[in-house]
């Protein structure tokens, strides 16, 4: 391979790596607590990764890999199958009997 050919296969492979990199960048490592309110279930909370995309076509997606939940919320479903709602320092979903929060910055304080 001469060296013209190697530096076309490296600029290649960076730019492959960026776009991976950039693609993924969109995900942040989060704290989320799963609760069943008014049932006798005990509620879950640890490490997450979450991602939120902006849009009505676009969706925020948890997983909750800790405790094996994985979670989709399409934007355009807002108010028709689950119920969001954005405080300061978290973002609650409201589904089927249960409630997910995401704290995007982390662990709260007690």
């Amino acid at each position: 391979m001469d060296s013209k050919m190697k530096k076309l296969f490296a600029v290649a492979i960076f730019g492959a790596m960026a776009s991976a990199l950039s693609s993924c960048s969109s995900q942040q490592t989060a704290w989320c607590s799963l609760e069943w309110p008014e049932t006798e279930k005990q509620s879950l909370s640890g490490s997450c990764s979450f991602e939120d995309k902006k849009g009505k076509e676009n969706n925020a997606t948890i997983d909750f890999y800790s405790n094996d939940y994985s979670f989709v919320f399409p934007n355009s479903n807002n108010g028709k199958n689950y119920e969001r709602e954005n405080k300061d320092e978290s973002i609650h979903f409201n589904h089927n009997g249960y409630v997910l929060t995401v704290y995007p910055d982390g662990e709260p304080k007690a």
